[in-house]
């Protein structure tokens, strides 16, 4: 099979995933947003990363298998920071992140939202809030973010959301008497635009230091090599233009799908 192989022994040294390989790629991000990860108590966290501390001191209990062996790094790199070894709290964890934004997008495109200026705001309030603390929850701990960056992280993705958004709304009210195909596009273009030009401002702002700082360069037994601006800039737009493309399936091809679909019921 593609991208991994079968019955790999364990190592703490290297992916379980071959990430060459884009199916690899696949099942390594698969692993790290899987939802499963979002119920693991923190005593169960606690025990797998006990568990892969005694692995590495050759203290394993007699009798552990692979499997398990990959199920405790793969909770370990769930739940742990991987720079200050705290447990993320459960909603701010990658594995939460899918899930939670099903229920914020499908919010987003609700008709009754996009024609209210409070529910509008509220939404996207409440988006952007949680955006942000994923992005500390997740953040690079080798450059410390102070309160002043945050704050103005924090309010520039909510100011640009909100802004797009109630511009939605306002064209939504413009549209009563649009063709049917406007009104589509405009349900599917502009809260997906807020959403998308929020997101780059956040990670933008809240990461900026990583441009001007650089980030840690780190050699494959851990050793820090030194540090790189472009490393950091180059991170920031792969991230940036991700946070874009992802919210492409879930907030534009619904409304767009929906709408012909109304065109060919009974």
């Amino acid at each position: 099979m593609a991208g991994v192989i079968e019955d790999q022994p364990f190592t703490l040294e290297k992916p379980r995933y071959d990430l060459s390989a884009y199916s690899g790629r696949v099942k390594q991000m698969y692993q790290q947003t899987n939802p499963k990860y979002l119920f693991v108590s923190r005593a169960k966290a606690d025990e797998a990363k006990k568990l892969l501390d005694d692995y590495a001191e050759g203290a394993a209990p007699a009798g552990t298998t692979d499997a398990e062996l990959w199920e405790a790094r793969a909770i370990r790199e769930a739940v742990f920071h991987p720079e200050t070894g705290e447990q993320i709290f459960p909603l701010f964890r990658f594995c939460a992140f899918s899930p939670s934004n099903v229920v914020i997008a499908t919010t987003m495109l609700n008709p009754t939202v996009i024609a209210s200026p409070i529910l509008t705001l509220g939404v996207h309030w409440a988006n952007q809030s949680y955006n942000a603390a994923i992005n500390y929850a997740n953040r690079n701990a080798s450059n410390p973010i102070s309160n002043e960056t945050l704050a103005k992280a924090y309010t520039g993705a909510v100011l640009s959301s909100c802004t797009i958004a109630l511009g939605a709304t306002y064209l939504t009210k413009k549209a009563a008497n649009l063709s049917a195909a406007v009104k589509t596009l405009i349900r599917s273009t502009l809260p997906f635009a807020a959403v998308a030009a929020a997101g780059f401002a956040n990670v933008s702002l809240i990461r900026g230091v990583e441009i001007t700082d650089g980030v840690d360069l780190i050699d494959d037994e851990g050793v820090i090599r030194g540090r790189s601006p472009a490393a950091g800039k180059l991170g920031i737009t792969e991230c940036g233009l991700a946070r874009v493309l992802w919210n492409i399936p879930i907030m534009v091809f619904p409304p767009v799908i929906m709408s012909q679909l109304e065109k060919v019921r009974p």
